[in-house]
């Protein structure tokens, strides 16, 4: 299969990859980049997953404070933003 990269060095790199892991270039581009993706999404699952830890303290005590009961001024607060029905 015709392969041309125009980066000298990447196209060395492909084909040193493709022989050493035995497989065609399509192949070997389709498994890298798949391998790429993967770790892509473990490493962001991974963020998500401490920022959760993280702000798990404050969402606790967020949802700690006693509910007051009282409805919101919906007017109030549109008057104040300069919104409303208009």
């Amino acid at each position: 299969m015709a392969f041309h990269v125009r980066d000298p060095r990447a196209e060395a790199l492909v084909r040193e990859v493709a022989r050493r892991r035995g497989l065609g270039i399509a192949a070997t581009i389709r498994e890298v980049f798949e391998e790429v993706v993967a770790a892509d999404r473990d490493r962001v699952r991974s963020r998500g997953e401490e920022l959760l830890a993280r702000l798990g303290p404050l969402l606790d005590r967020v949802a700690a404070i006693p509910k007051t009961g009282s409805v919101v001024d919906k007017r109030f607060f549109d008057a104040m933003w300069r919104q409303g029905d208009d």
